[in-house]
């Protein structure tokens, strides 16, 4: 389930779908650190080679960075309380999946798009932690 992960199926990521774009890419190199123990910057570097964007939007990977180190400390302190980290990832992939796209914090004037991927993934994973079904359900 994790890893590779596509913005939405069938949605390009391109446009508006960029901030699914990134948000997909942090939970792929998210997935790679907690399971490998590899450095962020280097689990970002990898997924990027596999994965680029062209064009690569500015300041996409030092985002990717700060983003991938916000989630994983999140991660790591609700795993220490209901189980394994990459289970919890992967449910709070599955509830960012089913978040419905009217509630998705989109980059603009007000908000970068690190802190509303931030904003976006830290629900989703702390509505696993709580048990919720869904980050805005």
């Amino acid at each position: 389930m994790l890893g590779a992960i596509d913005p939405r199926p069938g949605e390009p990521a391109a446009d508006g779908g960029v901030q699914l774009a990134f948000e997909a890419a942090a939970l792929a190199a998210l997935a790679r650190v907690l399971r490998t123990g590899m450095r962020i910057d280097l689990a970002v570097a990898d997924h990027m080679a596999a994965h680029p964007l062209v064009p690569e939007p500015l300041h996409f990977r030092p985002d990717l960075i700060i983003c991938v180190a916000d989630c994983r400390t999140l991660v790591q302190r609700m795993a220490d309380r209901n189980g394994t980290a990459l289970l919890l990832l992967a449910q709070a992939e599955h509830a960012w999946r089913q978040a419905p796209p009217w509630r998705r914090l989109e980059a603009d004037s007000r908000v970068t798009r690190v802190q509303a991927a931030i904003g976006n993934l830290r629900r989703a994973i702390e509505s696993v932690s709580a048990g919720r079904p869904s980050p805005r359900s």
